[in-house]
């Protein structure tokens, strides 16, 4: 890289290392193309597929402005007989200044452009072609891609310019294989402009073009309720599509003995821990997006009643969760919600009440059905019966911020232990 002084080429070659090794690559600066000549002839970036290779998939010159030199770069690569030399898959020829009138430019492309070989005028026609055109040849290399990795050799701050909105889209309709929407969210979680193509993704899979399979998280919540979270997700981000979200959760519900998340105590203690430790809060947070669609919070209280309805059959220390956070759902619904109010205190009044702590930041997770002891303690401990409806929230303005990271955190890791203040007043 000796002849490049100037910041522009330096950053160029810079960015195409990182992007390189961060496609799986060897990414080699200044390699010497005629090993075997006692005169080096280096290219400024070379892409190889391993440590043993001799010859590059890709090779990259990146000029400072259009000059003698072009032809020779290119011709050093396409004159040599391929028995002392194997063409490259591309050859990325990168001018980054002047070149609209230039008859060099023309030359050279007319000279090579028979060949895998293309100039890009970064002055004229910006980055986002030369690193789509990019993505489209390795593509023919490659169908996986490490997302995450990506990310960060295609950090804003590295490449000026580039429209990445475009550049993404077009990386996804390669159709590489990835977990999209699990690194998507890993991203959104620290890089704003991620929740925006988590939406992409998640619409795609409404619209049943691209399915996500829940198994990419690797987290046992997840794995079974990703698809509910990714309809809460895609409601908070795209709210003209809140209606046809809470459509998709009936239907991943669906009815009677084949809803997907019902009670039936005994049937396995995973099971058991999924619905009622786990499930309440999430039906909470669903209702707390769906808070604005007509019909949603009935939905999803019906949905939580069958919990506490069955209490001759399962103990009052399994379904006390769904029923406190029931009356934080029901309590500002008005008239139509208010006798699931009344159902869920009346529950817990006659097991003793609840703690005024509990009551006011319900738990994100109960207790585990393998040692309930101590979730036992926690629910009884200076319980106090249930306030009417109108008095539970008097306090609380309601605050929509930040959903989306909690339904995300539940995709991500383990169920979140905090969150409970945010759906508290999201639902008021």
């Amino acid at each position: 890289m000796a002849e490049h002084t100037l910041p522009d080429g330096l950053r160029w070659i810079e960015n195409l290392l990182a992007l390189g090794r961060a496609l799986g690559y060897r990414a080699e600066p200044e390699f010497d193309i005629t090993p075997d000549e006692p005169e080096e002839a280096p290219v400024d970036v070379a892409w190889l597929t391993s440590e043993t290779d001799r010859f590059p998939l890709f090779i990259f010159e990146v000029e400072s402005r259009p000059s003698g030199q072009m032809a020779y770069n290119a011709a050093k690569v396409f004159g040599q007989d391929t028995l002392l030399f194997q063409k490259p898959l591309f050859h990325f020829h990168i001018v980054l200044k002047g070149g609209e009138t230039s008859g060099r430019l023309s030359a050279v492309s007319e000279l090579f452009g028979k060949f895998n070989y293309r100039v890009y005028r970064i002055a004229a026609d910006g980055a986002s072609t030369a690193l789509s055109d990019i993505f489209s040849q390795h593509r023919r290399v490659r169908s996986t891609i490490d997302v995450l990795a990506l990310s960060q050799a295609l950090a804003p701050s590295r490449w000026p310019g580039v429209e990445f909105d475009g550049l993404w889209e077009h990386i996804e309709a390669a159709r590489f294989t990835a977990p999209w929407a699990r690194s998507y969210g890993q991203l959104a979680l620290s890089e704003t402009p991620f929740l925006a193509r988590l939406g992409r993704i998640l619409s795609a899979d409404m619209d049943k073009e691209t399915p996500i399979d829940p198994a990419q998280y690797g987290g046992f919540v997840a794995a079974h309720v990703a698809p509910l979270l990714h309809s809460a997700i895609l409601a908070e981000q795209e709210p003209g599509r809140a209606r046809e979200c809470l459509e998709r959760a009936r239907s991943l519900q669906d009815v009677g003995d084949a809803r997907a998340f019902a009670p039936r105590y005994g049937l396995s203690q995973d099971y058991d821990g999924l619905i009622f430790s786990i499930m309440p809060a999430v039906w909470a947070l669903l209702a707390a997006v769906l808070v604005d669609v007509e019909g949603a919070r009935m939905w999803v209280l019906e949905q939580m009643e069958d919990v506490i309805a069955q209490e001759s059959r399962v103990p009052f220390v399994l379904s006390a969760l769904t029923a406190v956070w029931m009356l934080h759902i029901a309590a500002d619904g008005g008239e139509e919600t208010i006798a699931f109010y009344e159902h869920a205190a009346t529950m817990l009044n006659s097991g003793g009440g609840v703690p005024v702590g509990m009551l006011q930041s319900p738990p994100m997770i109960g207790g585990s059905p393998m040692d309930l002891d101590p979730w036992w303690e926690e629910l009884t401990t200076n319980a106090e019966p249930v306030p009417d409806a109108p008095e539970l929230h008097s306090e609380i303005g309601g605050n929509r911020d930040a959903l989306t990271r909690l339904a995300l955190r539940y995709l991500l890791e383990d169920p979140p232990l905090d969150g409970s203040a945010l759906l508290v007043a999201a639902l008021s």
